[in-house]
């Protein structure tokens, strides 16, 4: 989720992003916006010239959905995907512009509507908003290691909408909200990287000497986690980090939120 804060340049997960960013690619920003009108309309709204289409574009992009499911990001093609359809990859056009359109649209697809229950104050709002993303990102876990971007497209809209009212209702200013939400939606896209990582870790062996060279660095702390056998690589409990982190931050929004009434 990338925001921008009034006053200051874009945020993106609390890193400044480059201003030149946005004036690198032309043909980008034209993708991004056909994504975004594409994103908004009906079948029947985005009907594209040529030939008679052999299926519905929310057909193409939930079987873009299923190749990256089953690829990754980094294994999805056009071609795969039109293979899977037995279509060409030119006939792909007919439904989308651009590789970057079609991602997008397969990106919102997967993120699909928030599926919340309104009960419990704001902080139980937040953590329910907080595990519900999690849960998503489990279910198709090359969500988390796209590209992050400011949310467009209709079902990444209602993610940010339903977070910024639950911080609005505790009584929040703007800037708050939105630091808010950029640091909520980083934590959980960490917490669900972690989780995946943790299905392809592999055990690391240390040299005997690992402690030796480390202590030789000035490396004290870690050299002493070393010596006493526990620098080791063990299962981090995705779910434990997500919570603890979660409770760290709303303990302190609390405290910010009693500040700004008292």
């Amino acid at each position: 989720m990338a925001l921008k804060l009034s006053g200051t340049p874009p945020m993106v997960h609390g890193m400044l992003a480059d201003p030149m960013d946005a004036m690198r690619d032309e043909n980008s920003d034209t993708a991004r916006s056909n994504a975004l009108m594409h994103a908004w309309a009906s079948d029947t709204q985005a009907v594209r010239p040529g030939p008679r289409k052999t299926f519905s574009t929310g057909a193409v992009v939930q079987a873009g959905v299923v190749l990256y499911d089953i690829n990754g990001h980094q294994g999805f093609s056009l071609a795969k995907l039109a293979a899977s359809l037995r279509l060409t990859t030119n006939a792909l056009y007919r439904y989308v512009s651009s590789r970057e359109e079609l991602e997008a649209l397969i990106r919102d697809a997967a993120l699909g509507q928030p599926d919340l229950e309104d009960k419990g104050d704001w902080k139980d709002r937040v953590r329910a908003w907080a595990h519900a993303l999690v849960r998503r990102y489990s279910q198709h876990a090359w969500l988390a290691q796209l590209p992050v971007r400011i949310p467009f497209t209709p079902n990444a809209v209602a993610w940010l909408d339903a977070l910024l009212l639950d911080l609005q209702a505790a009584g929040f200013d703007r800037q708050t909200q939105l630091c808010a939400a950029a640091f909520l939606d980083s934590h959980v896209r960490a917490c669900a990287i972690t989780a995946s990582d943790q299905k392809q870790a592999r055990g690391l062996a240390l040299p005997d000497e690992f402690e030796r060279l480390l202590n030789e660095r000035g490396l004290h702390a870690v050299a002493d986690l070393v010596g006493q056998g526990e620098y080791v690589e063990v299962e981090i409990d995705a779910s434990q980090m997500l919570a603890f982190g979660l409770e760290t931050f709303l303990a302190g929004l609390e405290v910010r939120a009693g500040a700004t009434t008292a």
